[in-house]
């Protein structure tokens, strides 16, 4: 459920929070109809731990993000850059990072990054501090992941985080 409001978040905060290219009205329209197909897409219940079903969803996740094609106005080219990512993302916690995620969950109530990462989604904070809490995040997370699991595994998580990272607003909103 996180995750699906993860990926509605940030759909809205890439589109309307930074200030970037403007869209002539077709594009613009046609942003606007990709991120209404995202929220049918992440109203779908997708079992990523079953083969067909994570097939589904790698299906329904490339149409998602081909719907944006090459629009860079508002920052869809972000947007895509992060969908794709979560996407790769949400694959890779049910499979090849399966192990590590089951020994994750069994110690969350030790999970000491959670604070941070989300914090990220707290309305009253500022962009500079959500920006700076999701580099705390992105960090303690890789490194928990390393104590838990391995240091493979850690470098594996580091690499997607990073990526969904670059398709957030928090690496524009430095320069600006």
């Amino acid at each position: 459920m996180l995750s699906k409001f993860v990926l509605l978040f940030v759909s809205f905060s890439v589109v309307s929070s930074i200030k970037g290219p403007e869209c002539a009205q077709p594009e613009f329209f046609k942003v606007l109809g990709c991120i209404g197909g995202l929220s049918q897409f992440v109203s779908i219940q997708f079992d990523l731990t079953k083969p067909e079903e994570r097939q589904n969803f790698t299906e329904s996740c490339k149409v998602a993000t081909d719907c944006f094609g090459d629009i860079t106005c508002l920052h869809a080219d972000r947007l895509k850059l992060f969908l794709s990512t979560y996407c790769g993302y949400s694959t890779f916690l049910e499979t090849e990072f399966k192990e590590c995620n089951d020994k994750l969950n069994k110690k969350e109530n030790n999970y000491s990054c959670e604070k941070s990462f989300k914090s990220f989604f707290d309305n009253g904070t500022s962009e500079t501090e959500k920006c700076e809490n999701l580099t705390k995040a992105t960090k303690c997370i890789t490194k928990e992941v390393g104590k838990i699991c391995s240091a493979e595994d850690a470098s594996k998580m580091n690499e997607y985080l990073t990526k969904m990272y670059q398709g957030l607003s928090c690496d524009l909103a430095k320069s600006q």
